[in-house]
């Protein structure tokens, strides 16, 4: 996890976009750490995903574009609108939200935003199962193959030399 000052430095001169850095800022840990930094005062952030830059984007001129993203809250909810993208997320409290597709639906229809979409549920026990899974997958792999060590196992003592072929006429 980066800090902001971490950001700036990293991001700074990379952007696409003029970012006030004494501006608020909140950080988003979904699948990435993503930097939201408020560009207003009506909810509309940029966001800057943490990610390693390959060794070109080291060495030359490369823009990283900000993600604009509005938040909004109408209690109980919290939406995420991604403004480049067409696309919403809306989150609650585990457990405060809509159980059915159906009752989301109809929720949906209270939330004074137009669009289509569909509902989408995120199980996060069967999430949480997942990554278990892959983190004992990674423990066996490196059990059965493990990282080779810097010293080899095994030592070769250097051959006596052979005596020379070549023969001295007299």
């Amino acid at each position: 996890m980066l800090t902001v000052r971490e950001y700036q430095r990293k991001f700074r001169n990379k952007l696409n976009i003029n970012v006030d850095w004494k501006a608020p800022k909140i950080l988003l840990k979904e699948n990435q750490e993503t930097l939201l930094i408020a560009a207003d005062r009506s909810g509309l952030f940029f966001g800057i995903t943490n990610m390693e830059f390959p060794e070109y984007a080291r060495t030359h001129e490369v823009r990283i574009l900000a993600t604009k993203m509005r938040l909004k809250i109408f209690d109980p909810y919290l939406f995420l609108m991604y403004c480049d993208y067409r696309y919403a997320t809306v989150m609650a409290v585990n457990g405060r939200g809509p159980d059915t597709d159906e009752l989301k639906r109809l929720e949906a229809a209270t939330i004074p935003f137009k669009g289509q979409g569909l509902p989408v549920t995120r199980n996060l026990k069967y999430e949480r199962m997942r990554l278990e899974a892959r983190v004992q997958r990674k423990l066996e792999m490196d059990l059965r193959y493990p990282e080779p060590t810097t010293e080899p196992d095994i030592k070769v003592e250097p051959q006596e030399l052979l005596p020379s072929r070549r023969t001295d006429k007299k």
